[in-house]
């Protein structure tokens, strides 16, 4: 079985499809990384499969990972990911933050983030920057109970037209008659076209009850 996507190491990947049993125990070292104080694992050209042995191996420095990060070494995995396959993934269940930047595209993708039976209950911290999640992925947001428990987003439009990206997105996050983001306290909006005069009516209104830090395009805003 294939357990590694295009942009893996030719080394590591010839390694493994002949059984090297030691690949797996290197892996781990590598990818499983402890970053400001919280373990991370980076399975962006990855399986599924594999993961579980890197976990496996890991023992029990991998007993509590919190965020999984679908990048290999810091650089986003524009190709080659099956999502189907991580959203079917049990082991999904481990991780309370996820980082799904760039490869995880458009509202069809986030509707079945938030209804896969593998996705944490207690999920805290999501990163769909360039995602091209738009004004309905933002109002998706907005109603699926399964990210209710979000106490920090990241929406960054990257590359994307700034001009898409605009304070009727705000309102679809963030609806009058209120929505499921009761507990976020940090957003990242940059790229963005918003001021902080589009974002503190929303606090003050109660629609952003929890909101506490929003970093805009050229500012981080406080709102406490």
């Amino acid at each position: 079985m294939n357990e590694l996507t295009k942009g893996t190491s030719v080394v590591i990947a010839a390694r493994l499809r002949a059984g090297d049993e030691s690949a797996y125990a290197e892996l781990a070292d590598q990818r499983l990384v402890e970053r400001e104080g919280r373990l991370e694992l980076d399975v962006g050209d990855l399986t599924p499969r594999a993961a579980d042995r890197i976990l496996e191996l890991a023992g029990d420095r991998a007993a509590d990972p919190v965020q999984l990060n679908l990048a290999e070494q810091g650089r986003a995995a524009f190709g080659g990911i099956n999502l189907g396959a991580w959203l079917d993934w049990p082991g999904l269940k481990r991780f309370r933050r996820l980082n799904l930047t760039v490869g995880f595209r458009g509202k069809k993708a986030l509707e079945a983030l938030g209804k896969s039976p593998n996705l944490s209950p207690e999920i805290t911290y999501l990163d769909l920057h360039s995602c091209d999640i738009g004004a309905a992925g933002c109002g998706l947001l907005a109603k699926t109970k399964a990210f209710a428990s979000l106490e920090e987003l990241g929406l960054d439009a990257g590359d994307q037209d700034r001009t898409r990206w605009t304070s009727a997105c705000l309102d679809r996050l963030f609806p009058k008659k209120g929505g499921v983001l009761t507990r976020l306290a940090r957003l990242s909006v940059r790229g963005w076209d918003l001021t902080p005069a589009d974002v503190t009516p929303l606090v003050v209104a109660g629609r952003a009850p929890a909101l506490r830090t929003v970093q805009l395009t050229r500012q981080s805003l406080s709102l406490t």
